[in-house]
């Protein structure tokens, strides 16, 4: 059973944000724009902004201090840990949960995931990346134990079990 902790109720907020910024105001929320009549004036292109806002991750939540971090909980952490300490003021489009990969690993963490754009990007090379965490823990004690980018890769060219040390 998945409960919703401190990272799950902000995740559930980013994962609606995310959903919602592909609808057209205009079309009453139809993101196809079928079913609503075609609007007079062009709409204006917007600029992207960060998506989500590392400031709405980062919020603590309504969770237990000695909770343990859920799926929705470790997908919410590897965002916020990587755009705060890689990618802050940058301008990113993040797959939300339900295109991320959230495993739980056999040592009790999570191997997360999420494919990235990186609008503003200086190369086409670091444009579209992936973050990639492994962690857990509870929220007073969390478990970062490796966070970063890679290069997009299906997960059959992933290892979620990798281990943690590189000692020989």
């Amino acid at each position: 059973m998945i409960t919703r902790g401190r990272w799950g109720s902000i995740a559930l907020g980013v994962l609606l944000a995310i959903a919602l910024a592909g609808c057209d105001p205009h079309t009453g929320g139809d993101p196809a724009g079928e079913s609503a009549a075609p609007s007079e004036s062009p709409t204006p292109s917007e600029t992207p902004t960060p998506s989500p806002d590392p400031s709405e991750v980062t919020d603590p939540g309504e969770g237990s201090g000695s909770d343990p971090l859920q799926p929705h909980d470790a997908y919410a952490r590897c965002v916020t840990l990587v755009s705060n300490e890689m990618y802050a003021g940058q301008t990113l489009t993040i797959a939300g949960f339900g295109d991320a990969d959230v495993i739980a690993r056999t040592d009790g963490l999570y191997y997360v995931y999420v494919e990235v754009t990186v609008e503003d990007a200086p190369t086409p090379e670091q444009k579209n990346i992936a973050f990639e965490c492994i962690l857990g823990g509870t929220f007073d004690s969390p478990n970062d134990a490796l966070y970063g980018t890679r290069v997009r890769a299906p997960l059959s060219e992933r290892n979620p079990d990798s281990p943690l040390s590189t000692e020989d």
